[in-house]
């Protein structure tokens, strides 16, 4: 019985870990050619390199759109969420951490 309840316990920490790729929320605005908004459908250069991005490294997304000023407070407040495509300077240093580029 002890090894059984051993077993249980060893299960219910270790499956978690590895079941599930962790997800991440990512908010966005409509770019005209680079982001285009059609109802609920999220499309476009940029989308589509972000989710290959985040499909590569295992991650599930959500991908939603906002204005700009919400959408920076929502992911410089919360784990897990991000923001693009978002220029680099200074101050957005200090509350985001850039990993790529995504057009020029």
């Amino acid at each position: 019985m002890t090894k059984f309840f051993i077993k249980m316990l060893l299960l219910n920490f270790i499956i978690p870990c590895i079941s599930f790729a962790e997800q991440l929320t990512g908010f966005t605005e409509e770019l005209p050619g680079l982001i285009e908004v059609n109802g609920e459908e999220i499309n476009g250069p940029v989308v589509d390199k972000v989710r290959k991005i985040l499909k590569k490294a295992n991650l599930k997304e959500e991908i939603k759109v906002f204005p700009w000023a919400r959408s920076y407070e929502m992911a410089k407040r919360n784990k897990n969420y991000f923001i693009f495509p978002m220029a680099k300077n200074p101050e957005r240093e200090k509350h985001f951490k850039f990993v790529g580029v995504l057009f020029k």
